[in-house]
């Protein structure tokens, strides 16, 4: 089993699978949870891979990151941006129809100040 889950395909298939069981976003610790044999580093390259690759969407709750399956339809909409661009346009949708400060956005993007217009 462990030769098996090193395979970076393997690894990427897995994070993709536990995503969809936790529509909302699972934190680095579920994916570490659920594959205790993975060394960090290859864990993490299959989460930049993934993300590099548009799957996954990477998000900042009170809790930590959260890795997220990205939707089919968002992707679209979101069709060459950058990645400042992208972050920006999650934080707003995630506010839902609360509404938000551009205050909260710098906070919650960590972007300069001059970034948002």
């Amino acid at each position: 089993l462990k030769h098996e889950l090193a395979d970076p395909a393997t690894i990427e298939n897995r994070v993709i699978e536990l995503c969809q069981q936790f529509p909302h976003g699972i934190t680095d610790q579920v994916i570490q949870n659920d594959m205790p044999h993975i060394e960090p580093q290859q864990r993490a390259m299959a989460i930049n891979r993934l993300l590099s690759m548009g799957q996954l969407d990477l998000l900042r709750s009170n809790t930590g990151l959260l890795y997220r399956l990205k939707d089919a339809q968002a992707a679209g909409k979101m069709k060459g941006s950058d990645n400042q661009e992208k972050l920006v346009y999650q934080i707003i949708e995630d506010a839902n129809n609360k509404g938000i400060w551009s205050r909260d956005i710098r906070y919650k993007s960590n972007l300069p100040r001059d970034r948002k217009s």
